[in-house]
This record gives structure tokens, sequence and C-alpha cells, in this order.
């Protein structure tokens, strides 16, 4: 076989591509994504949680010009617009917390068409990336916007809940970035889990909830909550297992899966192997109906082994979510987060989180997880479902949210 020197060419250069995507270390997400004017934010940077060492060695890194590890806009003249802290690389070089700094608006300075991510010029929408050992990571976006003019909302009588209609909108990774903060007295404080960024597979409503403030808040004894809603998981939180039958004669009675951060294990019936609705994550789907949706960084989602009731989703970013038994047999443990299913007759393992899942003498609970400095931002996991016996389960409770709020 002879080549010609075009066909050699153009060999190489797929070979050289091809490496340098092999070593290029990938983006997950970058939360928040919000920064504006004369404002100091932390950002949390993510690698898929299969990229152990994405990021390079746990550590503290300077970030300067020449260092092993940095972070930096893609564009040498965004690096007016954005001035990056040191930073630190944890979670097997999965994680990395770093400050942005957007100078104070000026003549020369950044001064962002809108508050709104969707509406803003291209140059105030900034290609950032990670540097490791000199080769560039994957590129994300983090967007330069005006605060959003929430003020004074004591008096406000319409539906009560961040991120939906006249109270702003969250990011493409779950921010909000408002001038201030006054609430009404005395009141509970939804979260929106509409999903805002339909361009990326799965739900990122379901990501923690960033609320960033420019001036004072006065919450007025008002509560934020990220609670879960029966098997749905707060913003941030896994979704529960649905219930699981035995058998069924007419409609199916039971609660389909809950969605997440993660999905819980879909519902349905051990009869004819029937598998319901599976519930979303901030991820891919997938195709295995027996599987719900995963996390935006690669967790799968609840799975069910068999038809007999399935495990919650985990609501960490590195954890793992729930699965469940063979029905008599093939008992299985709990996860770092969602809680598995059991054998016959018995009920699901609860979430765990900063503790085990209930209950405390059963091997299915979901595992403790995290750390005491509570990075990355993350909520709770969902629990599994119960496994029948000649009837129906119950579900899995849906994981409580996160939040973090900076001022």
């Amino acid at each position: 076989m002879r080549f010609g020197i075009h066909s050699i060419m153009v060999i190489l250069a797929y070979v050289l591509c091809a490496s340098y995507s092999f070593a290029q270390a990938p983006i997950a997400a970058i939360i928040p994504d919000l920064c504006t004017p004369g404002l100091n934010t932390a950002l949390e940077i993510m690698a898929p949680a299969a990229s152990k060492g994405a990021f390079g060695s746990d550590g503290v890194y300077l970030n300067n010009p020449g260092d092993v590890i940095r972070v930096k806009t893609l564009r040498d003249a965004d690096s007016n617009m954005i001035v990056f802290s040191p930073l630190i690389v944890s979670w097997d070089g999965r994680l990395i917390s770093v400050q942005a700094f957007v100078p104070p608006k000026s003549a020369s300075g950044p001064n962002p068409n809108s508050w709104d991510w969707t509406l803003l010029q291209d140059q105030f929408r900034i290609p950032i990336c990670v540097m490791v050992n000199g080769i560039q990571s994957a590129v994300d976006t983090i967007y330069i916007v005006q605060p959003f003019n929430f003020g004074d909302r004591s008096t406000d009588n319409t539906p009560r809940k961040f991120g939906d209609g006249t109270w702003g909108k969250r990011s493409r990774r779950g921010a909000m970035l408002v001038d201030s903060i006054i609430l009404p007295a005395n009141k509970i404080i939804e979260v929106s889990t509409d999903d805002f960024d339909p361009k990326t597979e799965g739900n990122q409503g379901y990501l923690p909830f960033t609320l960033i403030v420019q001036g004072n808040v006065n919450g007025n004894g008002s509560t934020i909550s990220v609670n879960a809603v029966n098997q749905n998981g707060g913003p941030g939180g896994g979704g529960g297992a649905g219930t699981f039958c035995d058998f069924v004669l007419g409609n199916f009675p039971g609660v389909n899966a809950g969605s997440g951060y993660t999905g819980g294990a879909p519902a349905g019936v051990n009869s004819g192997k029937i598998y319901r609705t599976r519930g979303n994550g901030t991820g891919s789907l997938g195709i295995d109906e027996k599987i719900s949706g995963g996390s935006i960084t690669g967790i799968r989602g609840g799975e069910c082994r068999a038809a007999e009731g399935g495990g919650g989703g985990t609501g960490h970013p590195f954890g793992v979510s729930g699965s469940g038994s063979f029905g008599r047999n093939g008992d299985i443990d709990g996860f770092f987060g969602g809680g598995s299913s059991p054998t016959d007759g018995k009920i699901g393992g609860g979430g765990g989180y900063r503790t085990d899942g209930a209950p405390a003498n059963d091997i299915h609970r979901g595992r403790s997880h995290g750390n005491r400095a509570g990075v990355p931002n993350a909520g709770g996991s969902g629990g599994a479902a119960g496994n029948p016996f000649s009837d129906c389960s119950g579900y899995g409770g849906g994981g409580g949210g996160a939040i973090s709020l900076q001022s």
C-alpha cells in the first residue's frame, strides 16, 4: 500500500488532534457562572466524576503565568475583564475552588448590557479554561452581567419563587445575581427548578442554587427553601426512587421516579417487567430503561437491577446513586448518597449526607460523604423504594437541596 505526502500529513494531523483531545482536561460545570463589575465571586470548577487527576494534584496553586495549574481567560484580551485568585485543587484533582474579580465599571472597564445572561453581547460572555502542565482544558463560559433589580420585596404578594417570573431568572448553572434583597416578613420563599439551559441534556434547574447579592440582605425572618417535594429533590438534591408493584390490575397505582441532581430509579411492575417514566437528572438520561437521569458530572442516576425496586439518586457531584436487589436475594449496600432497595418485603434505605441514612442498622442506607468545609456545594440524596411482596412498595423521598449565599 502506498501513501502520498498529502495522505501522510492528514494522518499525522489526525493523530496529533487525537492525542491532544486525550490529554485535554474536561470541564463538567462552573458553579456559579455569573459575575458582575466590582464584585468578587467564589467559583467551583468541576471535572467529570470519572476524571480523577483532570486538574492535576490536590493542593494550593498561586495561579501565576507559568505555574503548573492555572485558571485563565481563553482570550488574553479578557484578562482585564476577570482576574482570578490563587486556587485550590481538591477531590482527587476533580475540583478547583477559585475566586473571580471583575473590575468596577469605568471608561475602559466592563459595562454589561443586561442582567439576563441570554441577552448579553459577546464581549461579556467570557470563555475560560484550565491550564494543566501547559495543556489547555476544554472551554466553558462565565457571564458578566448587571445585577438583577430585586430590591425591596417586603410587600410583594405575587407568587414567591426565586428564578420564576418577576423574581428573576436562574443562569445556565443555577445562579442568580441581584442588587440587594429585602424579603417579605416570615414567609417561605421557594426556588424554581425550571430548566434554564435547554441546550444541555438534562434539567439544570436541579443544580444547587447560588444567590449572589451585591448589596444588603434583609431576610425579615423569611426562609429560602430548597426542600424536596415528595419524590423530587430540591435544587441540588437527588431524586427518590419510584414505587414498585408485584402485580397490577388496571391502572398503575404507584408514584413515578423523582427528578433531582441525579434522578431516582424508575417505578414499575414486576409482573411483565414493566418500567415507568424515569426521573430526570442534571445530565444525560441515557437509554437504559432501568436507570434514571445522571448528573452533569456524569454520575448515573438511581437504578433497578431487577424489577424489584430501585435506589435513590445522589446529590453529590462525586457521589454514587443507589441500586436495587434481585428480589429474595442479591442484597446490595447503599452507596455514597443514594439509598438502595432491599430484598422482598423490606423498606428502602434512606439517603445519606452528613450521616448515614435511615434505618441505622440496615445495609441499604445511603452512606455519609462530603467534607466539613461543604466543598463542593451539594444537596442531600434520595431514598430508595421498598421491595414489594405480593403488593406495592413505598417510594423514596427526594433529597433536600443546597443553597450558597454570597453577599
